[in-house]
C-alpha cells in the first residue's frame, strides 16, 4: 500500500447535521427514526468519523440524547459524536450548520467537512469517497431536479454547466451535492456577507454559513471558490450515493435503477 492511499484512508470526516423535531415526518414516522437510519450508514463507514448533530432548540431532547448518548446503540456501534443545540431558529437548519462550523473551527479539527440531513439517504461510500477531497468536491444527488438527479454536466474533470431545478444560482447544488476540506474554512471569516441574512436572523460578521430563509449553499461556496475551475468533479459527478428526502421503507438499491447508477452525458 502506497504512502498516499494510507494519508488518504486516514483524512478524517467531519458531518454536520443539523436536526429539529419536527414530531412525524411526511411518511407518519418521528424525526429520531431518521437520525437512527443516518447515524447506521455512518456506523459502516471506516473510521476516522465524527458526527456533529445540532439541534434547532433551546436545549439537547430527551429522545435525541438517548439515541446519541454513550450508552446509546449508536456509540455502541463505534460512532464518535458531538451533540449540541442552538435554537430555537427555524430556518432550514442554517444556524445549526453554522454551529457545527464553529465547532470544528474552535477544535481545530482538520478533515473534508460535509452536510448531512437527517431525512436523506446516504450509502457509505459516499462518506468514503469524500476523502478525495482536497479543496472542494461535488457529487450528484437523487430525488432533486428535474430528471431526478441534480449533478454539474463535466467534461474533462470540469464543471461546463448544471442538470439542476434551481438554476439561478452561481452554484446550484444542494447541501448534499459539495463537501469541503476544513483548511478552507478560514476563508469564511473574511468573506463578504453582505447576502448572508434574512429572515429572523441577525447578521452576524463571524458567521461561517449563511443564515437565510432559504438555501445559503451557494452564498457559502462563493466566499470558497473563484470559479467552476476550483470544484472537483470526483468521479465525474457520474455516480448517486446520496438522495434528497427520503422515507424510511426505502432503500439505496430501490432508488437506483441502471439509468442512475452511472450517468453519462
Amino acid at each position: 500500500m502506497t504512502a498516499a492511499m494510507t494519508s488518504q484512508e486516514d483524512v478524517l470526516i467531519l458531518v454536520i447535521t443539523p436536526t429539529y423535531d419536527r414530531n412525524v415526518r411526511f411518511d407518519g414516522r418521528p424525526r429520531i427514526d431518521y437520525l437512527h437510519r443516518l447515524g447506521c450508514v455512518l456506523a459502516q463507514v471506516p473510521k476516522p468519523l465524527l458526527w456533529i448533530v445540532v439541534e434547532d432548540a433551546s436545549a439537547p431532547s430527551a429522545d435525541v440524547t438517548a439515541l446519541l448518548s454513550e450508552e446509546g446503540p449508536l456509540r455502541k456501534a463505534g460512532l464518535t459524536i458531538v451533540h449540541r443545540a442552538h435554537g430555537p431558529t427555524r430556518q432550514y437548519g442554517n444556524a445549526q450548520r453554522n454551529e457545527g462550523l464553529r465547532y470544528i473551527r474552535t477544535q481545530s479539527l482538520q478533515g473534508v467537512m460535509v452536510f448531512a440531513d437527517d431525512d436523506n439517504l446516504y450509502t457509505p461510500n459516499y462518506f468514503v469517497r469524500l476523502r478525495q477531497t482536497r479543496h472542494v468536491s461535488l457529487h450528484a444527488v437523487g430525488c432533486l431536479g428535474h430528471h431526478g438527479v441534480e449533478r454539474p454536466y463535466v467534461f474533462r474533470d470540469q464543471v461546463v454547466g448544471w442538470d439542476c431545478g434551481w438554476l439561478q444560482r452561481r452554484y446550484p447544488v444542494d447541501t448534499a451535492g459539495y463537501a469541503v476540506h476544513s483548511k478552507l474554512l478560514s476563508k469564511l471569516e473574511q468573506a463578504d456577507k453582505c447576502e448572508w441574512f434574512g429572515g429572523t436572523a441577525t447578521s452576524d460578521p463571524t458567521a461561517l454559513y449563511p443564515d437565510l430563509e432559504f438555501g445559503g449553499e451557494t452564498e457559502f461556496l462563493e466566499a470558497l471558490v473563484t470559479s467552476t475551475a476550483e470544484l472537483e468533479c470526483l468521479g465525474g459527478c457520474s455516480q448517486v450515493m446520496a438522495w434528497h428526502d427520503v422515507k424510511l421503507d426505502l432503500t439505496a438499491d430501490q432508488l437506483m435503477p441502471i439509468f442512475w447508477q452511472v450517468l453519462r452525458y
